[in-house]
């Protein structure tokens, strides 16, 4: 490093990785001298010293209220149609093809532009699959849409899992919580071997899983009774349920009858040092650092694209954070769709993700239009200890400087008296401790804890 940047870790980041597996600040890194300039702002640097401001902000605009449903619909493709467009260079590309609606569309605009310049040859569509870990759908899915495009089609996957215990201690410039790691980066290079670029489906889930309870609320507060009736009613009518209120209530009758969610614990294994010095402000994940205007209709999705979360996973797919040549747009987080999306009413536009499903059709396969949303079907860490029985054998002695975070003995300890499956959160000690022995083989760095706040 360089002398005159300290080698001292900062106290909230490693503090937020041990509780989340991912520090909540866009600022912090690992090193306590070393900053993060967040997503959407800009570093002045002048003889009254430096400061950093943001500069870009989504805004908080009047909802649309357009004559005929196809009008949406109209606005919805020709948007996305511009974000792959400038996002799609000459040459060959790749592109993400899970068994979906968010990568299936980027993928069929792709196709129909490269068809369009006689370029179709260029493109080529890649799935992730968990295949053999444990039964996963999407390749199947997946094959339905690249064979309706026209796509040529491989599906990424390994017969063996490397051992996770060398995984976590793959090199990265900060510690991951990420197991699959080394599995991630294996995927890489065999999709940069097509393109050193590709297109993901990254940024259909915030707005499109939207809130009906706030828009309700909205419409409520301006007595617009008709419009309830009629958008609330509709969606009755055509789908026999009312939409998802996703108005928080499950959590705050959880909180009403004493439920406390386990992430909110002190894990015993904490350092109590280390514990007072932070304070233990345990912080909700995204929580920002600044004010922001709540949204009237899609507060969740307002925030969620503030919080500097979709910065924090592009920064890890890129070439400075794997070493590989492989860079990832996602044309879903165009701030045009994006503004667009943010105007819609929520009901029924972006209920379950109804505008793509009605502006897709024909577009895409009647089997992938249906398909509800559907989560992973499993989890990987659960499915991998399920079907190999693997159990993590840490040192006995990890590096010096993690006694200042973590009382191993009685982490190690957690571990041997644990029933059934280990959690990541479990094991994100073991990600740290091996991350801060990689650093210290190899790189020589003499770190050490920050003291203090």
């Amino acid at each position: 490093m360089v002398p005159e940047v300290s080698a001292e870790l900062d106290d909230a980041f490693v503090r937020d990785f041990l509780l989340e597996g991912i520090c909540n600040d866009p600022e912090r890194s690992v090193w306590r001298d070393v900053r993060r300039l967040p997503a959407g702002h800009l570093l002045q640097w002048n003889e009254a010293g430096v400061h950093v401001r943001r500069f870009l902000q989504l805004p908080v605009e009047e909802l649309l209220r357009l004559k005929e449903p196809g009008e949406y619909l109209e606005n919805y493709r020709e948007l996305l149609v511009q974000a792959v467009a400038d996002r799609l260079p000459e040459g060959k590309v790749a592109l993400y093809l899970s068994g979906g609606l968010d990568s299936g569309s980027v993928c069929a605009v792709a196709a129909r532009m490269a068809a369009g310049q006689g370029n179709s040859g260029k493109l080529k569509a890649f799935t992730i699959s968990w295949n053999p870990m444990f039964d996963d759908p999407e390749p199947g899915f997946a094959g339905l849409t690249a064979r309706h495009l026209g796509l040529p089609h491989e599906i990424l996957g390994e017969a063996t899992v490397h051992s996770l215990d060398a995984v976590v201690a793959e090199h990265t410039p900060e510690p991951t919580s990420d197991l699959f790691h080394d599995r991630a980066c294996g995927i890489f290079k065999k999709i940069a071997a097509h393109s050193p670029l590709v297109l993901s489906g990254d940024g259909g889930d915030n707005v499109l899983t939207g809130q009906a309870w706030p828009y309700f609320q909205y419409l409520r507060a301006r007595g617009d009774w008709r419009e309830i009736a009629r958008s609330f009613g509709g969606y009755f009518g055509e789908h026999l349920r009312l939409p998802p209120l996703r108005g928080g209530f499950r959590g705050k009758f959880r909180r009403w009858f004493g439920g406390v969610p386990a992430a909110s614990e002190i894990p015993s294994w904490l350092n109590q040092e280390f514990s007072k010095r932070c304070g233990m402000r345990i912080q909700k994940t995204g929580e920002l650092r600044e004010a922001l205007e709540a949204h009237p209709v899609h507060p969740l999705a307002y925030r969620s694209l503030h919080s500097g979360y979709w910065a924090s996973v592009l920064e890890e797919e890129d070439a400075g954070w794997t070493g590989i040549q492989l860079e990832t747009r996602a044309p879903l987080l165009d701030l045009r769709l994006l503004r667009f999306l943010l105007r819609l009413p929520s009901v029924p536009w972006c209920v379950d993700k109804e505008v793509t499903r009605r502006a897709m059709t024909s577009w895409l396969p009647p089997e992938i239009l249906k398909r509800p949303k559907s989560p992973l079907l499993h989890d990987p860490l659960e499915a991998w200890q399920k079907r190999t029985g693997w159990r993590p054998q840490p040192e006995e002695n990890p590096p010096e400087l993690f006694h200042e975070f973590v009382n191993w003995k009685d982490w190690r300890a957690t571990l041997e008296n644990s029933k059934g499956f280990l959690s990541w959160r479990q094991l994100y000690p073991l990600s740290l401790a091996l991350w801060l022995k990689d650093i210290e083989n190899r790189e020589g760095i003499e770190y050490s804890a920050k003291k203090g706040a």
